[in-house]
């Protein structure tokens, strides 16, 4: 698994990811769902995969999806395939656990001629 399939299947154990929303005029605080979100092309590509190779699995892996659990989807996960979808992501009130790929610097190198 790489890492972000990792990630999802970390996060999927952690259970019901909730907070309690700010008590408003006395009412009792509601819990709200915490979405994730992957923001990473390869990521997307690599989880679609390893999501079809399920020979490949561990045990516990297999466990779990013979129980109804996938292992690395859940409520509250999101892909972002979209220009447009990573631009909504700045607009996010509250908390939200997003998954983005590392940009690695590129070498420019010399141009010697």
């Amino acid at each position: 698994m790489g890492r972000t399939q990792e990630l999802l299947y970390e996060l999927d154990r952690i259970g019901d990811m909730t907070r309690f929303s700010p008590i408003k005029s006395g009412a009792c605080p509601q819990k709200t769902k915490v979405p994730v979100f992957v923001d990473s092309p390869l990521g997307l590509k690599i989880t679609k995969v390893y999501s079809n190779l399920e020979a490949f699995w561990d045990k516990e892996a297999k466990a779990l999806k013979a129980k109804g659990d996938h292992p690395i989807d859940f409520k509250n996960l999101y892909a972002v395939e979209r220009y447009r979808d990573h631009q909504k992501l700045l607009d996010i009130k509250g908390p939200a656990i997003i998954i983005k790929e590392a940009k690695r610097k590129e070498s420019t190198g010399l141009n010697c001629q």
